[in-house]
This record gives C-alpha cells, structure tokens and sequence, in this order.
C-alpha cells in the first residue's frame, strides 16, 4: 500500500498489501476496528497519534496529536489527551473534553464476555481478536454507544453523545445481562437498568449472570437467586447454588445437595452427598459413598452401587467398581467388555483409557485407536489430542496417527493451522504435519489469528526485547503499530 501523506518521513508506515487483504478475521493491536470505519489513528515516530484517511492516508485534521486513540464507533472516538480521555467527533470536534481517567466501550464488552471472550479494556496491553461472522451480533451493541466513563476511581456509563445514563458514583460496574449492570457500591453490589435507575437494593455480595432469565447473588456467604425485576425467586439460604441449565440448578445445603427449578421448588431432595449437573436427562449422585443416576424427577435409574461415575456422554457412561472402570448404558447394560485402570471421555466418539500404566485411545465400541503407550494423553481440541512420553509432548489424531512426534517441552493447540512448540526455553511454530515452519528462536509466542501472531524475542547486543508481528512465512513486522487485517469492501 503506497503511502501518500505529506507526512510521509515522520509517520511509521503500514508494511504491505498483504495486511489489508480480505480474512476470516479482524486484527488491531489493543484496537477494535467498527464496520463504519473510514478514519484511522496512525502512530507517529514522535509516540502520537493522529487520524488519516483510510485509502489515501492524508491527515483528516490538521495539527491535532494524542497520546492514543481509536477507530470511529458511530459518530465518537474515544481519545487521550494529556493524559485525560475524552470523545471526539469524525471532523475532530470535542464532544466531550478530555477530563476523564478511563474510557472503554461497554457494549464490545458485554457481547464478548457472551461469547467466550475475556474482558478487555479498549486501551489495553492485550490485542483484541475478533472473528468477522461475530460483528452482526456486536453491531447490535454498538448502536447503543455505551461507555464505561471512570473518574476520582468511581465509574459510571456514558452514550455515544456523551451524556451520563449512569452517575459515575460506583466502585465497579459491568454488564450482565442486555440493559442491564452489575454495580458495586461500598463493597456490596446491586443491579442498575441503562436508565440508571436502580434495580432492588445495593446489598449483596456478588452477582452473577443471568441465565434463564435469573441469576445467583451472595449474601452473607449465603447463595439465592433474583430476576431481573431484581425479585428474590429463590430465599438466600443455600451454601452454593451453580448457575440454572433447562430451569434446574444444582443446590447445597448443610453438606447435602439436591436440585430445584425456577421457581425455587425443591423438585430433586437436597440429600445427596455429592451431585452432578444434569447430563442426557440424568445426574449422578452420592449417598452412603456409593454413586449412582437419577432422572429429572428424582427416580432412581441406575442403581447407588459404584465408587465413582462420570456424567453420561451421549448413550453411555463410565462407572468404576472394585477398583475398575467399566463402561454401561441408561438400563446399566455393557457396552464395551474390556475394562480399566482408568477412563476419560474425550469426545462423544473417543474415549481415553489408562492400562498397564500407560494411556491411549478407544472408540464407543472399544476399537482400539491408538495402543496405551503414553503416560498422559489430554483432551481433544479441534481433532487433535496432545499426548507425553517423558514429559516431551506431541499430537495425535482421531485415528491414532502420531501426527507430532512427542519431542516438545510445552505445545499449543492448532489454530489456523500452526502450533506455537517450546524446545528449551525458546518458542515458534509448527504445522499440522509436524515440520517447524517458523524458527524455534523467540522468547515467547501468541497464536495465530488472521495470518499473523505477536512474537518476542530478545536482542543479543542490547540485551532488550522486541515485540513485534510476524506472518505465516516467517516475514517479520517491526515497525508497525496499528496492524489491520480485513476485507476493505466490508468495512469501508
């Protein structure tokens, strides 16, 4: 991409073509690029940031610098100046002036934590991954604008036209569950709708999310359950209470559990000295330290007579007696003869079973896959099971072909393709067939997303690091700061 500013000899330029070629995913370092973006924050070598036009790369307003910024969202950019954050608009008006100490936007937040992601700030040290198929869900968020505006160590939230829907008077404060937030308020939280109007009192302890429609608060290290009218549905009086799946949670009470529905009916007896949440319609359960399964109505369905169980996996499950595992079905018939020091389920196809000392593979029927040659073999992820031999790792496929010979000190799942090894202490990449593709020389790696990962590596004469990016052919990017990848025509 040729540059054209006029600034061309104090701006750190974009690399190549390549960054800016279409993708399953979105990459800006520490940055979260909008589908409206047409004006970028560009780093100059003086540290500032300035806005530039996304094709020609000519400044869009002139003389204005800030210590950092971020794409457009709608009509705001959240930048900092002076050490303050604040809003402008697209011809770099204030729309709110750099007086305060935090901005970040809420609503990437609260899709992303749906989602699986971790929380992250907008300005934060990690980079942000987003896949392309997940910004539908997102943009819904962004029309709403929120931003968490934070002040003196208070926090509250703003609109995307800088007006205060929440005072900035709360200690913590973060999304649950569509309008509504978590705040904490001298030590104990409450829930505040996007109005900012209050939802029940600020009195517990912790506050979970929403699932079901309800979610478990603590109280004086006692659990219960509210709506989102902010209701008790369910008394705080449990000693634990997991999160409700299919209108059940799993209850503890005085050392004992049991199960109740929505509506805080008691539906499975709080008397099992252990239980597990409902797996293929049944959970298993504890009494006299004896394992066995009940249905969703409490009935008995395999008998109390096992020393331990796993949770049913499809059709079957894994049951150990006499100090062997076997596997049964829901009328506790066998399904594989052979039995084990051992089992795990790896997946609904494969299990992992542990025989003379050693692991290794079967399927459902017990077809052995790979032979019990290994001392661990780990859980299955994207096809593949990670699998040791004298503490050096390696992979294994679904049909037991050693795909990765165990010669690794540490090794990472595949993602688009590349596996991050460690080999004495030093860190880079291998392919699904097992060649090193990229050098094992830095000190420490990220994984792959868009074509590209975060690399470190130290400098043998000035003895620092360098963090830096670097694509699947091994091509490093040094200079560059803001990294985007995307489809241009979907974004533009």
């Amino acid at each position: 991409m040729e540059n054209n500013t006029s600034e061309n000899n104090s701006l750190v330029p974009i690399q190549s073509n390549a960054l800016l070629k279409a993708s399953n995913l979105i990459i800006i370092t520490n940055k979260l690029l909008p589908k409206d973006n047409v004006l970028l924050p560009f780093l100059k070598k003086n540290g500032k940031y300035i806005y530039v036009d996304s094709v020609t790369l000519e400044p869009a307003f002139e003389h204005i610098e800030y210590d950092d910024a971020t794409p457009f969202n709608l009509n705001h950019s959240i930048v900092k100046l002076n050490g303050k954050y604040g809003l402008i608009d697209k011809k770099g008006n204030n729309i709110v002036a750099a007086k305060y100490d935090y901005m970040g936007n809420v609503a990437y937040v609260l899709e992303l934590k749906r989602i699986g992601y971790s929380y992250f700030s907008l300005f934060g040290d990690d980079d942000i991954f987003i896949e392309k198929n997940l910004l539908n869900e997102i943009s819904k968020y962004n029309s709403l604008g929120w931003l968490e505006v934070r002040l003196n160590e208070k926090r509250g939230v703003m609109d995307n036209w800088g007006r205060l829907i929440i005072p900035i008077i709360y200690d913590r404060i973060f999304p649950i569950f569509d309008d509504l937030f978590a705040v904490y308020l001298n030590k104990k939280c409450g829930i505040v709708d996007s109005k900012g109007k209050e939802i029940g009192h600020i009195k517990f302890d912790s506050i979970q999310d929403f699932n079901d429609g309800l979610s478990v608060v603590v109280l004086n290290k006692k659990f219960g359950v509210i709506n989102k009218t902010g209701e008790n549905v369910v008394p705080i009086i449990y000693d634990n209470i997991e999160s409700f799946s299919c209108g059940k949670a799993l209850v503890e009470l005085n050392g004992k559990k049991g199960f109740i529905d929505k509506r805080g009916i008691i539906i499975v007896p709080i008397i099992y000295e252990d239980a597990y949440c409902f797996s293929e319609g049944l959970s298993a359960i504890k009494l006299k330290n004896k394992w066995g399964f009940i249905d969703e109505k409490g009935n008995e369905k395999i008998s109390l007579k096992y020393d331990e169980v796993l949770p049913f996996n499809g059709n079957m499950t894994a049951v150990k007696i006499s100090g062997k595992w076997k596997f049964i079905d829901k009328f506790e018939g066998s399904v594989i003869k052979q039995e084990y020091k051992d089992v795990k389920f790896l997946s609904k196809e494969l299990i992992a079973i542990k025989s003379n000392k050693k692991w290794g593979i079967i399927d459902k029927t017990g077809k052995i896959i790979s032979a019990p040659v290994y001392d661990t073999v780990y859980s299955l992820f994207n096809g593949l099971a990670r699998i040791s031999i004298a503490g050096k790792l390696g992979f294994i496929d679904k049909s037991g072909n050693e795909i990765v010979r165990p010669i690794y000190d540490s090794i990472k799942e595949f993602y688009e393709g590349f596996a991050a090894v460690e080999l004495n202490n030093k860190y880079g990449f291998i392919n699904k067939n097992g060649r090193e593709i990229i050098k094992i020389k830095y000190e420490s790696v990220k994984n792959f997303f868009g074509g590209f990962a975060k690399v470190c590596i130290k400098s043998k004469i000035e003895n620092n690091e360098s963090i830096f990016y670097i694509d699947k052919n091994g091509k490093e990017y040094r200079e560059t700061k803001t990294i985007i990848h995307a489809n241009r025509s979907s974004l533009l």
